[in-house]
C-alpha cells in the first residue's frame, strides 16, 4: 500500500510534536474539512513516513442528521477547491476531478442544472427530500440510496460552484496538466 494524503485523518492520527509544529500544523482556513487531507499533503512533501497501526483506537462521537451531512458535503465542495488551487499535483485524486468524468446522468443533470441555474438546482434538490422518507416508509431499498446519492452529489457540487468563479475555473482546475513532484500521492 502506497499511502496517500487521503489516509491522513485525524480522528485517529499520531505524530510527533515537532513534526507537527515543523510542517505548520493545521491549517485554519481548511476548517471544518479536509485540515487533516491538507496536513498529510504537507507531511508527505516534507518526507515523512505514513504507517498503519493495527491497534490504533478511536471513537468518533457524531450526531449526523440530514442537514448537517448536506453541510459536509457542501464543505467538502469547498475546500477540495481550496485544495486544487494549492496542491495542483493532486487534482486527479481529488472528487472535484472524478465527478466531471464518472457520475451517472441523475446526478449529472442536478450538476448541468446547478452550475447554469444554482436556485433552480436547489429547488429540486428540496423537493427530492421528502421522498426520502416516502421511500423509507414504503420500504424502497434501491430507491432511497439513489436519491440520497444525488442530494449527496448536489451538496458538494453546491460548495465546488460557490467556490469557484464560473464553469471555466471548475474545468481549469479538474482538467490542467497536474504538475508532478515525484511519488506523492
Amino acid at each position: 500500500h502506497r499511502f496517500a494524503y487521503t489516509d491522513v485523518l485525524s480522528g485517529n492520527l499520531s505524530l510527533p510534536a515537532q513534526l507537527f509544529h515543523a510542517v505548520g500544523g493545521f491549517d485554519p482556513d481548511y476548517y471544518p474539512c479536509r485540515d487533516d487531507f491538507e496536513l498529510g499533503v504537507r507531511l508527505l512533501l516534507a518526507g515523512a513516513e505514513l504507517a498503519f497501526c493495527p491497534g490504533a483506537r478511536s471513537r468518533h462521537h457524531d450526531k449526523t442528521d440530514l442537514p448537517r451531512l448536506l453541510q459536509r458535503k457542501r464543505d467538502e465542495g469547498r475546500t477540495d477547491v481550496q485544495l486544487a488551487r494549492q496542491y495542483p499535483h493532486i487534482r486527479p485524486a481529488l472528487l472535484i476531478s472524478r465527478q466531471l468524468t464518472y457520475l451517472k446522468l441523475p446526478s449529472i443533470l442536478l450538476r448541468r442544472i446547478a452550475a447554469i441555474w444554482p436556485d433552480g438546482a436547489d429547488m429540486l434538490a428540496g423537493a427530492l427530500v421528502p421522498l426520502l422518507d416516502t421511500c423509507e416508509k414504503l420500504r424502497m431499498r434501491e430507491t432511497w440510496p439513489k436519491i440520497m446519492a444525488g442530494l449527496l452529489v448536489h451538496a458538494y457540487w453546491q460548495g465546488v460552484l460557490r467556490a469557484t468563479k464560473d464553469w471555466d475555473e471548475v474545468v481549469a482546475l479538474t482538467t490542467a496538466p497536474a504538475p508532478s513532484i515525484g511519488t506523492v500521492d
